[in-house]
């Protein structure tokens, strides 16, 4: 069986199937390359929305990604209640201090329709 999704590891963009699942691992690093380890308080957050520039669009899907394993999933019932169509994603660490960094900003997200 071969996988649907595919994701660049140079840009981010992902690419998969809707109704599909994506389970993937978050790296956060600091400005330098090194790892960035996180503390108790601090949040990553995903957000998925339009294509559009507008200030005032909302996202389509939000997710708050587990910090002890930093994996960013999907389930297939949140991809199939998505329409088939190309979003953008940003992934957020909200530091436990109250500091916002947008880690991946404004990456590709390519959501295909599924035959059956």
């Amino acid at each position: 069986v071969g996988m649907t999704v595919k994701i660049d590891p140079k840009t981010c963009e992902i690419s998969m199937t809707r109704g599909d699942t994506l389970r993937t691992t978050v790296t956060v690093k600091k400005a330098d390359g090194s790892a960035y380890d996180l503390t108790a308080g601090d949040k990553l957050v995903f957000y998925l929305g339009p294509t559009t520039t507008s200030a005032t669009a909302s996202p389509v899907l939000t997710k708050e990604i587990p910090t002890a394993t930093k994996e960013l999933h999907l389930t297939a019932e949140e991809t199939k209640a998505l329409k088939a169509s190309s979003y953008l994603y940003d992934i957020e660490l909200q530091k436990d201090g109250g500091d916002i960094d947008t880690i991946i900003n404004r990456a590709k997200f390519t959501l295909s329709a599924e035959v059956g």
